[in-house]
């Protein structure tokens, strides 16, 4: 590897490392990981650094990137699981601007990694989990200014929540041939997605009226 391939974007490192780039962001402004900024003022990351901080953290490169990889493939999945929905039939997204419909994509993309990064860990997934809360905050304050009652709210996350866990089955999240570890995995996926919707709920209702 030339010197000059040993320098990666921050996409490139975030895949290196097997992490959403907006998680090495935090890393590196935590001064967690070595980063340089070129001229324009984008960050790089040096492979060194990158395989030293591998090292550091004990993190498996290649079981994250096999999450990563299962995480595109879920999204993709449950964009044509949506597509069948007819979700621009639906009333509520009729009312979103073409910026709150770019948004709440990423938005949810975001959610889909984060479940499968909760889920696939026994421990030390709480970070993942409160992330996802501040999104379902974003989605409650979001209904509430569209003028939705909690009830619709309420429905238009349950319109996504099946397709999203059926998206981690066919994608192969629950393929385990261990059936305890299947059920393990599903109740995890649950659980995530209840606080998701307890707390736009909490946020809907905290809204001055």
């Amino acid at each position: 590897m030339t010197e000059k391939s040993s320098w990666f974007s921050i996409s490139s490192a975030a895949k290196y490392l097997g992490v959403h780039f907006t998680t090495l962001r935090r890393w590196s402004d935590e001064g967690l990981i070595e980063f340089v900024r070129t001229p324009g003022g984008k960050r790089k990351y040096h492979k060194s650094a990158l395989d030293d901080f591998i090292n550091q953290h004990k993190i498996k490169t290649k079981e994250s990137m096999e999450l990563t990889t299962l995480q595109e493939a879920a999204i993709l999945k449950t964009r044509e699981t949506m597509q069948n929905v007819k979700i621009s039939e639906q009333d509520w997204y009729n009312k979103l601007s073409t910026e709150q419909r770019t948004g709440m994509r990423g938005t949810g993309n975001r959610l889909v990694a984060l479940m499968l990064q909760y889920s696939a860990r026994e421990d030390n997934n709480e970070v993942f989990l409160h992330q996802a809360k501040q999104i379902s905050k974003q989605y409650g304050e979001i209904c509430h200014t569209m003028g939705l009652s909690i009830t619709e709210c309420i429905q238009t996350f349950l319109l996504f929540r099946q397709p999203m866990l059926n998206s981690m089955h066919e994608t192969g999240s629950l393929q385990s041939s261990n059936d305890a570890v299947n059920q393990r995995i599903f109740e995890k996926m649950n659980q995530f997605l209840d606080e998701v919707l307890v707390t736009m709920v909490d946020e809907y209702n905290n809204i001055p009226t």
